[in-house]
């Protein structure tokens, strides 16, 4: 009953196997079944061939090759990872500790790594990594968008809204895989045009200084810009989000298993588990 096969089927396979071996395995007295000294002899022999066959599937899953030891993450650049990702990524060190993780910093997108093999997942945003065929695409969090000002602009008040920066030039990040002006059309609000494009490498680097910055710029909450007191930042009223991006069919065991820890932890962020996102 404990394997699930009926008391007389098991009988018969026992005695197949006696007959085969040539000896009395079990001794069956008064309706109970003991072992013969053979039958112990063939119980401890067996249990040692089973823990050999258990590493024998251990090692040569090792040597797959599907298995590598480093795991290739894609991350934008200037983007904080939400806390659920800085949680997922401890204790996937924690359960995993042969697994290296590795980042790789892109400023104009992720899509075009994870379809070249560059990277095996990417944490971006859903404009850049929709869900589509080959790709899988799983929301972590929304984030506002916001026009980030020079503190310094003369229409950078307190009482100013994104709207009053509609004429003053934009600063984008070009993406490689879009024209300027698809890329203006899908990131500028209404109202606005796009005149200038500096990298976000540039722009972090304070190489448009913020007292000499000629226009705004558009960006998401939860950059290393956020608490930058050179900037004032005006939220739009649009938001985008955080997702984690990966090929459908991921062939690295390692990479799996860190999609599969991803889903159960953000299936438990938010419930017993506390809002981690």
């Amino acid at each position: 009953r404990r394997v699930l096969f009926r008391s007389q089927a098991v009988s018969k396979q026992m005695s197949r196997l006696e007959e085969d071996l040539g000896c009395t395995l079990l001794r069956r007295k008064e309706g109970k079944l003991t072992l013969t000294e053979a039958g112990q002899v063939f119980y401890e022999a067996f249990s040692r061939m089973d823990g050999i066959l258990e590493e024998a599937k251990r090692r040569a899953g090792q040597m797959d090759d599907s298995w590598d030891g480093t795991l290739v993450i894609g991350v934008l650049d200037a983007m904080i990872l939400p806390p659920v990702i800085r949680e997922l990524n401890r204790r996937f060190r924690q359960m995993y500790p042969d697994v290296k993780l590795s980042y790789k910093n892109n400023t104009t997108g992720l899509r075009p790594w994870l379809d070249e093999g560059k990277i095996d997942v990417a944490f971006s945003l859903a404009h850049d990594c929709p869900p589509e065929e080959g790709l899988v695409s799983i929301p972590i969090r929304p984030v506002r968008e916001m026009l980030a000002v020079s503190a310094d602009h003369p229409l950078a008040t307190e009482d100013a809204t994104y709207l009053d920066f509609q004429n003053e030039p934009v600063l984008f990040t070009p993406h490689p895989s879009l024209d300027p002006d698809e890329q203006f059309r899908r990131i500028l609000p209404e109202g606005f045009s796009g005149s200038r494009m500096v990298s976000m490498d540039d722009f972090m680097a304070s190489s448009v200084a913020a007292e000499q910055m000629e226009g705004v710029m558009f960006l998401h909450e939860g950059t290393r810009l956020d608490e930058n007191r050179n900037f004032r930042f005006y939220p739009t009223g649009r938001t985008n989000t955080v997702v984690l991006a990966y090929p459908a069919g991921l062939k690295k065991r390692c990479a799996r298993r860190y999609v599969s820890e991803a889903k159960r932890l953000l299936d438990g962020a938010g419930k017993d588990e506390g809002d981690l996102s």
